[in-house]
C-alpha cells in the first residue's frame, strides 16, 4: 500500500504527522483507554470460561481468531471511534481482517516465494510452471486489495457522518473527539468548512484519514495479534517459564485494587516493572517480529563496515552507500545472530534480565528494534505494549494453558515480508491457586 500515511509521506510531512497524533498515545491518553482495555478482556475472559466448561473442554482450536478480535475491539473503540463488537461475533474474525492476512500471503507468495526456484537454467521452465498460477494468485490479490479498501472506505464514512451529526447537533457546545482517528476527521472537515466547502479539500482529507486508518489498521491491529499469537506458543512451549510468569502476575496483582487508573497505567508503560512480563514480551518479538526488516532511503553517503576481524571484532572491510540508495535492514537476521544473542535460537526471557548480565552480554541497541527507530519509528508503542501486558496479565492471572495437541510440532516463524501469526490449538483450565 501507498499514500499520503504517517509510514508513507515523505519525511517531513511525517514529522508533521507525529506532532498532530502522539498526544493520543501519551500516558494520559492510555489511562483513558484502560476502562476499554478491561471491558474488552473481561468479554475474552467470559469466551473462555464458557469454553472451559462446555463440551470442548477449554480447546480452541486456532488461537488467533480469539486473539485478533480482542485486539480489533480495543483498537477499533481507543483510536477508531468504532466499535467492532467482533468477539460477540463469535470466533470469527470481520471480512476485511481475513482480506488482510490474504494480502500479505499472495504477496509473500508472489515476491518472494517463486523467485527461490527462479534461477540458472531453470528460469523459463519456473517462468512456465507458475505463470499461469500467478495470473490467478494477482486477480485474487486485487480482489482482496479492493475488498480491504471498500471496508475501510465505509468505515472512514461512518467516522465522518459521526463527526458531521455532532457538530450539527451539538453546535456551539460541539467538543472535538478525543479518539485519534476521530480528531483526525474533525481537522479535515475544519479544512473543508474553511475552504468554502471546496470538493478538492474535501477529497485531499478524506484521502488522508483513508491511508491514516489503513495503515494503522495493518501496524496497529496485525501486529499487536501476531505478537500475542507468538508470546502464547512460546508460553506453551515453555511451561517453567509460564509458571515463572504467572508467580509475577500473582504478585502484581495482590495490589491492583489500590491502583488508579493513573497508577496502573504508569506502572504499565514502566520498563522496571514487572521485569518479567517485559522479558517475555521482548524475547517474542525477537524470535518472531512482526517486521522482519526496516527500509529506509539514504539521505546521504553511508559508510559501513562489512567484514570483521575473527580475533579482535574490530571492521577490516568497509562499503559506501550512495545517498539516495533504497536500503533494506533485515532485523530479524540481527535477532538470530550469534554476534549479538548468545543462543539466539533459543527462548530465553532471562536474557533481558540485570541479574542475568553475567550470563549473557549487554545487547547493542542498534541490534534490537522490533518497533523501529527514527521518525518512522512505531508511534503506537506504548499503546502496543500496554494492551500486550494486559492481555497477558488477564490470561495468565486467570488461567493454564497449554497446547491442544501434545504432538505439536515447532512452528518457525517466517523470514518473508510480514510476521505471519503463530496458529495452533490452546487448551485453557481455570487456574488453582
Amino acid at each position: 500500500m501507498t499514500g499520503n500515511s504517517l509510514l508513507t509521506c515523505e519525511t517531513t510531512q511525517a514529522k508533521v504527522y507525529r506532532l498532530e497524533l502522539r498526544k493520543h498515545f501519551t500516558n494520559k491518553s492510555l489511562e483513558s483507554y484502560l476502562a476499554t482495555f478491561e471491558k474488552h478482556l473481561a468479554v475474552l475472559n467470559d469466551k473462555i470460561n464458557l469454553i472451559v466448561d462446555s463440551k470442548d473442554k477449554g480447546v480452541i482450536k486456532d488461537i488467533k481468531p480469539t486473539l485478533s478480535t480482542l485486539v480489533l475491539d480495543t483498537i477499533g473503540e481507543n483510536l477508531f471511534s468504532t466499535r467492532f463488537s467482533s468477539q460477540k461475533a463469535g470466533r470469527k474474525e470481520p471480512q476485511f481482517i481475513t482480506d488482510i492476512d490474504c494480502c500479505l500471503t499472495e504477496a509473500d507468495w508472489l515476491l518472494i516465494e517463486q523467485w527461490k526456484t527462479t534461477s540458472g537454467n531453470f528460469v523459463i521452465m519456473s517462468l512456465a510452471a507458475w505463470l499461469g498460477p500467478m495470473c490467478w494468485k494477482l486477480l485474487a490479490l486485487a480482489g482482496r486489495v479492493i475488498s480491504f479498501k471498500m471496508a475501510m472506505i465505509r468505515l472512514v464514512l461512518k467516522i465522518y457522518w459521526k463527526v458531521f451529526w455532532q457538530r450539527r447537533k451539538l453546535g456551539d457546545h460541539y467538543q472535538p473527539p478525543s479518539t485519534m482517528m476521530g480528531a483526525v476527521v474533525d481537522r479535515q472537515m475544519s479544512a473543508f468548512y474553511s475552504s468554502n466547502l471546496s470538493l478538492l479539500t474535501f477529497y485531499s482529507g478524506f484521502r488522508d484519514a483513508f491511508w491514516h486508518l489503513s495503515i494503522f489498521m495493518l501496524a496497529g491491529h496485525q501486529t499487536s495479534t501476531m505478537t500475542l499469537t507468538w508470546a502464547l506458543y512460546y508460553l506453551c512451549r515453555h511451561e517453567t517459564v509460564r509458571q515463572k510468569l504467572q508467580e509475577e502476575v500473582d504478585d502484581f496483582l495482590k495490589n491492583r485494587e489500590e491502583n488508579s487508573p493513573q497508577e496502573m497505567t504508569e506502572v504499565l508503560t514502566d520498563k522496571s516493572a514487572l521485569k518479567y512480563l517485559e522479558a517475555v514480551l521482548k524475547e517474542t518479538m525477537r524470535l518472531a517480529p512482526a517486521g522482519p526488516y526496516l527500509g529506509r532511503k539514504a539521505t546521504a553517503d553511508v559508510t559501513l563496515p562489512v567484514n570483521f576481524a575473527e580475533d579482535s571484532g574490530e571492521p577490516t572491510e568497509f562499503m559506501t552507500i550512495p545517498a539516495g540508495t533504497n536500503v533494506i535492514v533485515m532485523s530479524q537476521y540481527m535477532h538470530y545472530s550469534e554476534r549479538y544473542f548468545r543462543k539466539a535460537g533459543s527462548f530465553i526471557p532471562e536474557r533481558w534480565l540485570k541479574a542475568t548480565e553475567n550470563e549473557f552480554e549487554n545487547i547493542p541497541p542498534p541490534c534490537y528494534n522490533p518497533f523501529s527507530a527514527g521518525t518512522r519509528a512505531c508511534i503506537g508503542e506504548k499503546y502496543a505494549m500496554l494492551q500486550m501486558k494486559l492481555a497477558l496479565l488477564s490470561l495468565c492471572s486467570k488461567f493454564d494453558f497449554t497446547f491442544a495437541h501434545p504432538d505439536t510440532t515447532f512452528c518457525t516463524p517466517l523470514h518473508h515480508m510480514v510476521q505471519g501469526p503463530a496458529r495452533f490449538a490452546v487448551k485453557f483450565s481455570h487456574r488453582i491457586k
